[in-house]
Order: C-alpha cells, then structure tokens, then sequence
C-alpha cells in the first residue's frame, strides 16, 4: 500500500519514493547530467565506485585488511582520564540550566513575524491572530491544514 512517499516528479520516471531522502538519491544517481563519482583509493587493484560517497565508505572499512597493532601496550586498570570542570564551564552549566527552566516556565511568549517558512509551515500574522499552516507534502492525500495559534 503507498500510503506514504511520492512519485519521483521528472517527466517519465515513475519511481515511488518512501521517504525524503530517497528522493534526493533517485535525483543525484538518475537526473542530474553530470555527476560526481567517488572511488575506492585505498586498495591499487580495486574498481569500486559509486555516486554516494558514504557507499565507498562502507566499503573501505569493510575491504580493508585489519592488521595488529605494534604499539600496543595493556593499560591494566588504567581509564582515560576525564577533563576537569573548570569554573568557567561549571558557570556555562548553571547558566543553561537556569535557560532551560525558564523555557520550561508558563510565562514564556513567542514573538512570530509574518511570512516566516519552514519546509512545510508558514506563520501569517494577522493584527492578534496568528495562523500556522502546515502543507503535508508526501503521498496521494496531500494537503494543507490551518490552525490558529
């Protein structure tokens, strides 16, 4: 059931996309005419190459030869020492935690301004009203909804 996603929006693709970010992919690996490629340099003999670079990542670190380390030394029960907390820092916590309370607190007020966006909200602003509309972007029942705030 496509409950969820979209068909890829280019003229003849008829790919159905679940999420965002296969969108993207789909984009970058079938639509874009010049695409950058990123290949395997770690190994002389090896030929693998893909658009995605976190795909030669995978594949470094799962090609590469593991070997023992020379320099190995057994610590024992020794643990890596933690830094110490300085006033300063000890100052920066007590500071964002009296910002957190007060965020928690009821007294709160939010100044919005017209026009402001984001991916799928735009805030109007209309003398005391404010409206808050939310576009659902993804699948066949996509729609926008308006709630005052």
């Amino acid at each position: 059931m496509e409950d969820r996603g979209m068909y890829c929006p280019a003229n003849g693709c008829h790919s159905f996309l679940r999420t965002y970010s296969l969108c993207w992919k789909n984009w970058a690996e079938v639509h874009e005419k010049i695409v950058t490629m990123c290949s395997c340099e770690t190994i002389q003999e090896c030929s693998f190459t893909s658009t995605r670079r976190n795909q030669v990542v995978c594949h470094i670190w799962k090609s590469r030869p593991s070997k023992q380390n020379k320099g190995y030394k057994d610590l024992g029960s020794g643990l890596l020492p933690l830094q110490p907390v300085t006033e300063a820092i000890n100052r920066y916590r007590t500071m964002q935690a009296e910002r957190r309370r007060l965020q928690a607190s009821s007294k709160i007020t939010w100044s919005l301004e017209s026009g402001t966006n984001a991916r799928d909200h735009e805030v109007i602003v209309d003398g005391q009203n404010c409206f808050v509309v939310t576009s659902r972007l993804w699948g066949p029942a996509s729609q926008k909804t308006i709630t005052k705030v």
